[in-house]
């Protein structure tokens, strides 16, 4: 696992679209990230443009595998943008 801190644990921002296919899932490419970090990336990349996974999802899921890369700033980058939008003013959190 990581050693940041997976902060999107426990919280839920409310975006996304509801019709995803299963590639675009938080367990696919948690599944997946570790024999295939580049694909799992690539998935993010997609998911994000096509708004199949909420954004602060994304940076999570980035970070992740970014940090298994050991490429400790872009997963700096990430968890760091998804604490500045978990923190920000006017942010709605709901509870998983």
């Amino acid at each position: 696992m990581s050693p940041l801190v997976r902060l999107s644990v426990g919280i839920c921002l409310a975006s996304g679209d509801k019709g995803t296919k299963d590639i675009y899932t938080e367990q696919y490419i948690t599944d997946i990230y570790m024999d295939e970090p580049k694909r799992a990336l690539q998935l993010l990349d997609e998911a994000e443009t096509k708004q199949a996974l909420p954004i602060y999802k994304v940076d999570d899921l980035r970070s992740m595998v970014y940090s298994y890369l050991y490429q400790d700033k872009s997963a700096f980058h990430y968890a760091r943008r998804l604490m500045y939008m978990i923190l920000s003013p006017g942010t709605t959190l709901t509870t998983c």
